[in-house]
């Protein structure tokens, strides 16, 4: 499936934006299939260049504009709508494209995480106060209309202001590197076979973030600064990727899992973030405790002793 997108995309621009517009019309109905999309952005910059890649995000962000302001959308909100969320995605090809470093971009990636929530703390002093009043407009009343008991609103709400930073900037980060991966699959499908799969077992964020992750975790004991929290959010989202990497290359190496995909490694990312809880937070503390105990290494070593 993603040779064939991908040669698809190959055949000129009008054929990318094709697939960039319909996969965020699709994503209307089901929000996953708009990493096809972004993915598309990607393929081109990490095989074009970056005029290919910026020339689709533009052209795609147009072109949905039309379409939005047909529906009676504002073109100004549309088209920065388009560009924002491909943006990222973007940077992290061509980081990806120019260092060939797979650390690096994911460094580069918590790099415009940790960033955005700096940008967001500064920007809003209460920043906690600003999501309560926009999610009692504009998610109350949708709670409330689908029967939600008032009393059970309020604290759902409170818990969202408090997390809203954090859940963004790691939503983005997380949707990002998915959506290159899917990218790097697609390049991979048709250039070199098997190539992302091995790139994907050896994936690492680096040293400097664990330590950045720990220090945070430390800091959060003794203080309830929510900027602690948020940033945390951004790096947990990181190390998700690396968990997912070190289960991935463990069963791999098992031989178990020898004809994962790229699209199945995307899918299961999917299902955790869709699941959140203990088994995020599990899968990213595996990533963290890799980084120092190298698990894939130990494991394979021992496989071949």
């Amino acid at each position: 499936m993603t040779q064939a997108l991908a040669r698809f995309a190959f055949r000129g621009p009008p054929h990318a934006v094709l697939l960039i517009v319909a996969s965020e019309l699709l994503a209307l109905l089901f929000p996953p299939v708009g990493l096809i999309g972004a993915a598309v952005i990607a393929l081109l910059s990490l095989r074009s260049g970056a005029a290919s890649g910026f020339n689709a995000l533009l052209l795609g962000a147009a072109a949905l504009t039309l379409i939005f302001a047909a529906a009676g959308m504002p073109p100004a909100i549309s088209f920065a709508a388009g560009v924002a969320q491909w943006v990222p995605v973007y940077v992290l090809a061509l980081a990806l494209r120019l260092s060939r470093d797979w650390t690096l971009t994911l460094q580069v990636g918590a790099g415009i995480g940790l960033l955005g929530v700096l940008a967001l703390h500064l920007m809003f002093p209460d920043i906690t106060e600003s999501w309560r009043q926009l999610l009692k407009e504009y998610l109350e009343p949708v709670l409330l209309q689908s029967g939600k008991a008032a009393e059970e609103t309020g604290p759902l709400l409170e818990s969202l202001a408090t997390r809203m930073t954090g859940l963004l900037w790691a939503s983005v980060l997380l949707s990002s590197l998915m959506a290159l991966m899917l990218g790097r699959q697609m390049q991979a499908a048709l250039f070199n076979p098997g190539g992302f799969s091995a790139e994907f077992r050896e994936l690492r964020t680096g040293l400097w973030p664990a330590a950045l992750g720990l220090a945070l975790i430390a800091a959060s004991l003794v203080s309830d600064a929510r900027i602690l929290d948020d940033l945390l959010f951004v790096l947990g989202a990181l190390y998700l990727v690396q968990g997912v990497a070190v289960v991935y290359a463990l069963v791999v190496g098992a031989g178990a899992g020898r004809k994962w995909s790229t699209p199945a490694i995307v899918l299961a990312m999917l299902a955790v973030v869709m699941l959140l809880g203990p088994m995020m937070t599990l899968l990213s503390g595996l990533g963290l405790a890799d980084t120092f105990a190298d698990f894939r290494r130990r494991f394979l070593r021992r496989n071949t002793d």
